[in-house]
């Protein structure tokens, strides 16, 4: 929208110039008004989703007109980022082309830089990445001219992007956290979840994938903070992605679904095509065809209701791996042959690569083996020059299956060798490329500490011209050191006065706490012991019908007494350092098994679900007392039981994350409020929030928990659990050393 400005004295308002100034100021509203109205109408149908009524609406705008200045520029940039997201490159690039002239013309750097950072998008979408590399560093120079901090952060999360797929990973991950540190520093929430965004990308592609989760659910936090539905459920659906890497199909089944019940009131056509085809991926994973089929024919129908080439490619190809699938390979070829039509249509050669072996895979099935190996001969030069060793895999393995069915043995056993040899290869170069990487990183932060040496020795000299003339004022710096002696002698004796009174006030909290927990000792003995005596007199003065029930309600609260009793002296020992453990080598896998399954007809019989995962093999032994680590455990197992609601689930985890053994309980609802979460471990506390305040046990479980933990040098954590319920997470060192184990007992 133009704004006019025009400079008036008052003396210079005679009522034929007041007319005049009138009349313009209403030509330029009018003007303005108008242009508004144009760019207005363009965002409400992309706020819709309607990119196709986008496209139609804003070229004869264009053309016509009726956008002018930066508003024609804002509109064409507008139209370029539409026509890329429905996959039409050429449109792209011709408009994007536009944009340029038109941003040169008003010599506007910020959106001269935006048509390379464009242009860089598209070329990265045909997998030219090094190409995009060297547009997005342009786009870098003109928005670092333009001083405008966003757009600098967004060229340096495009190079992320870029070398990540060219699997410099170093320097993705280094572009990434430029970026996050000036979102940091000019408080811009979007940045900064953008900026986890790439992170979560770049450990991703490195194969952290526990990492790449941290980062994507920080996102999340991050688009939830700022009430972006569109962001979130593009961040819940890279949580899916990571989970479908992860072999996790349940979890990101659960984080599909989640991001499809947020795309689905904005009814964005390219959002649920992208849903319902993941969705698709993780029912044929399953083998569950009948719904993979379902779900790939919605994702087809949103992508061509859009005419979005570029992505309807990769859903025929997923369709035909669902015919192919299900022995159909007269629909599974009419799909391969759309897809690889489309492919070659858009430049989408990751896709079209993918379409070539699904074709020759069609081809083996049909037993037409020599069809199959011209077409995988033909690819491998194309295949290895992409470095997709997915790709890479398939290929050989196909080569040596067509090999194999059509009586080539020996030529079968080259192409398994032949994969080997370049598994080792690929390994090897990955290896060398990431090794390069770190040097010049470390070539980077030796230079940059040279530079800070010369700096501080350049302040060092100059400190010494200034010692210098100070030592010609020796009398007033004695002054000042007798003054300063002085100060520092009251402010020690003030820091005394404090210190000793917060010395009393912590001798008198721990009081208060001691005497608050002997109140809460009491009041938990007091209705046991209540119960006791009530249940002697009536066995004294025979007023039970049934006496062996009598004594077995005798012995049950005797069984509390000496829970409770138990409970107390661990802590107490705990508390004074008395608390020993015996370290052994123990089977963990089979300890959490035959915990869960002891646990198992009480979990159903109260209408809940138990699951456990275990990542770690049966022979793995860690160094840990199995009699306290059993307690442990136990204790959260118990806790789980008795604070979910049925119908409900228990889940429990245990797996090594590198030097840590992690074992993890979750449940569902109800939970726990956040604010109770931190005092949880706290003694004798009984969170209330959504859990039942049926008094369970003492209130020390968790207490105990928390020491036999530390006491192996491990932490104990309470969060939220996605399941609805509370978390506990617990990291034991996976290798205790001598040195520990006697620092622990």
């Amino acid at each position: 929208m133009s704004i006019c400005k025009i400079g008036i004295s008052h003396n210079d308002l005679t009522l034929p110039k007041l007319i005049l100034v009138l009349a313009f100021l209403c030509l330029c509203g009018s003007s303005a008004a108008q242009e508004d109205s144009v760019l207005g109408q363009a965002r409400k149908l992309q706020q819709n989703g309607q990119s196709q009524a986008l496209v139609e609406y804003l070229i004869p705008a264009i053309h016509n007109g009726e956008l002018r200045g930066r508003d024609k520029i804002l509109g064409i940039d507008m139209l370029v980022r539409t026509h890329l997201s429905l996959g039409n490159i050429e449109q792209a690039l011709d408009h994007n082309s536009q944009l340029k002239l038109e941003a040169e013309h008003l010599n506007d750097e910020l959106y001269v830089g935006r048509a390379f950072l464009n242009h860089g998008e598209i070329v990265q979408s045909q997998g030219k990445h090094q190409e995009a590399i060297s547009l997005f560093k342009q786009a870098l120079t003109h928005y670092q001219t333009a001083g405008d901090a966003k757009f600098i952060a967004n060229a340096l999360l495009e190079l992320s992007s870029s070398y990540g797929h060219i699997n410099q990973n170093v320097d993705a991950l280094n572009y990434a956290q430029q970026s996050l540190k000036i979102g940091e520093d000019i408080e811009d929430l979007a940045t900064i979840a953008n900026a986890y965004n790439s992170i979560g990308m770049q450990h991703d592609r490195m194969g952290n994938l526990s990492d790449a989760l941290a980062a994507h659910m920080k996102t999340i936090e991050l688009d939830r903070q700022r009430g972006d539905i569109d962001e979130l459920a593009t961040s819940y659906f890279n949580v899916a992605s990571i989970y479908k890497k992860m072999k996790d199909f349940e979890n990101a089944r659960f984080f599909t679904l989640e991001a499809l019940a947020l795309d689905l009131p904005g009814n964005n056509p390219g959002f649920l095509g992208h849903d319902y085809n993941m969705l698709a991926e993780l029912d044929l994973a399953s083998q569950n065809i009948d719904a993979a089929l379902q779900n790939a024919k919605l994702a087809e129908q949103y992508f061509e209701s859009i005419n979005a080439e570029g992505h309807l490619g990769q859903v025929y190809n997923n369709l035909a791996r669902i015919y192919l699938q299900n022995n159909n390979t007269k629909e599974a070829t009419t799909y391969v042959d759309r897809a690889t039509a489309l492919n070659q249509k858009v430049g989408q050669d990751n896709q079209l690569a993918h379409s070539a072996l699904i074709k020759a895979e069609i081809l083996i099935a049909e037993s037409r083996f020599s069809d199959a190996l011209g077409i995988l001969e033909n690819k491998i030069d194309d295949t290895l020059e992409q470095k997709n060793f997915e790709h890479i895999r398939t290929l050989f393995s196909l080569r040596s299956e067509a090999y194999e069915r059509s009586g080539q043995a020996e030529k079968a056993l080259q192409a398994y060798k032949d994969y080997y040899r370049l598994k080792d290869q690929y390994e090897a170069e990955n290896h060398s490329s990431i090794m390069a990487q770190l040097q010049n990183q470390m070539d980077y932060l030796q230079k940059e500490h040279r530079i800070e040496l010369l700096e501080t020795q350049s302040n060092l000299k100059q400190l010494q011209l200034e010692s210098a003339e100070l030592e010609k004022k020796l009398w007033i710096t004695g002054l000042l050191i007798v003054v300063l002696l002085l100060a520092i002698l009251g402010y020690k004796e003030r820091t005394r006065r404090k210190l000793a009174a917060i010395e009393k006030k912590l001798l008198a909290d721990s009081v208060q706490q001691k005497n608050a927990m002997l109140a809460e000792v009491a009041h938990e003995l007091r209705s046991p012991l209540t119960a006791l005596k009530l249940q002697i007199e009536s066995l004294q003065y025979n007023l039970e019908d049934q006496p062996e029930v009598a004594y077995q309600r005798l012995n049950n609260k005797i069984d509390e007494l000496n829970s409770l009793i138990e409970d107390l002296y661990d802590l107490a020992r705990a508390d004074n350092g008395l608390l020993k453990l015996n370290f052994e080598p123990v089977k963990v896998k089979a300890l959490l098994l035959e915990i869960t399954e002891g646990y198992r007809e009480v979990v159903e019989h109260k209408g809940l679900k138990i699951t456990t995962s275990v990542n770690i093999t049966e022979d793995e032994q860690f160094n840990v007392d199995g009699t306290r680590l059993k307690q442990v455990i136990a204790n959260l197992l118990r806790n789980s039981i008795n604070y979910t609601d049925a119908p409900g689930t228990i889940n429990c985890s245990v797996s090594r994350q590198n030097d840590q053994v992690q074992i993890i309980l979750e449940d569902s609802a109800p939970g726990v409020l956040p604010e109770e979460i931190p005092r949880l471990f706290e003694r004798m506390y009984r969170a209330d929030g959504t859990k039942d305040h049926d008094q369970h046990g003492s209130g020390l479980g968790l207490s105990i928990c928390k020491s036999l933990v530390e006491a192996h040098n491990g932490k104990i954590n309470a969060e939220v659990s996605h399941l609805g319920g509370l978390k506990i997470s617990i990291q034991l060192p996976a290798d205790l050393s001598t040195d520990h184990l006697k620092k622990a007992a």
